[in-house]
């Protein structure tokens, strides 16, 4: 995949160093790219302009940029671990295990798409978010919650 860029972001001071390393043993600093933490604009920048999101956590749970990136329209891969299984349900991106093999080939299969395929698992990922967790939604549900609630309470 030579024509790929790969942009590493925010990963931790401890990774950094490690990283770096990596990418400048195997001369790959033209295509890997390692940058900080991205604020909103930047990140929205960075999503809207990427193919698609890899999320290779061992340890976290779903995290937002899942839905920022659906938000983008852009598919995901995330790990298992990350507690959003129903990625693949939707057909938004792939669920994978958090080790090398399974996320190489995830990694494979969404680079082998083509642009139509890649647009249509970032649609299915962003009308799913729009419907479940915008703030819109969200608050509607809470709403509906508290009026479960609040004929239930009884004061004194």
């Amino acid at each position: 995949y030579k024509d790929i860029h790969l942009v590493l972001a925010g990963p931790d001071e401890n990774m950094y160093p490690t990283l770096k390393a990596l990418v400048q043993k195997n001369k790959l600093e033209s295509r890997v790219h390692i940058i900080s933490f991205l604020e909103n604009i930047e990140r929205s920048q960075a999503l809207h302009g990427c193919g698609f999101l890899v999320i290779p956590s061992r340890h976290d749970a779903m995290s937002i940029v899942v839905l920022e990136a659906g938000l983008a329209s852009k598919p995901v891969l995330i790990t298992k671990q990350a507690g959003f299984s129903i990625i693949e349900r939707i057909n938004g991106g792939v669920v994978c295990n958090a080790d090398v093999e399974s996320l190489t080939s995830g990694v494979s299969n969404l680079l082998e798409m083509n642009e139509q395929q890649l647009n249509e698992l970032g649609n299915n990922l962003f009308f799913f978010v729009k419907e479940n967790y915008t703030w819109d939604v969200i608050v509607k549900k809470v709403e509906n919650l508290y009026e479960k609630l609040i004929p239930k309470i009884t004061i004194g």
